[in-house]
């Protein structure tokens, strides 16, 4: 998973279960360490010194 790109739940389906994955995705976005932009759907945004979070 490299900064900037858009990661789906499934892109994770042989680490570990469907429920794990989720779950462990909501506590990432909690932390706003990814983003959420739809069910099922996360964004691992890249940082800038100066801008801060660039989105998509």
């Amino acid at each position: 998973m490299s900064k900037g790109s858009i990661v789906f739940i499934s892109d994770f389906s042989d680490i570990g279960t469907d429920t794990a994955v989720r779950q462990a995705m909501q506590r990432l976005s909690k932390k706003e360490f990814i983003i959420r932009l739809s069910q099922g759907i996360y964004y691992y945004p890249k940082v800038d010194k100066l801008l801060g979070m660039i989105k998509p």
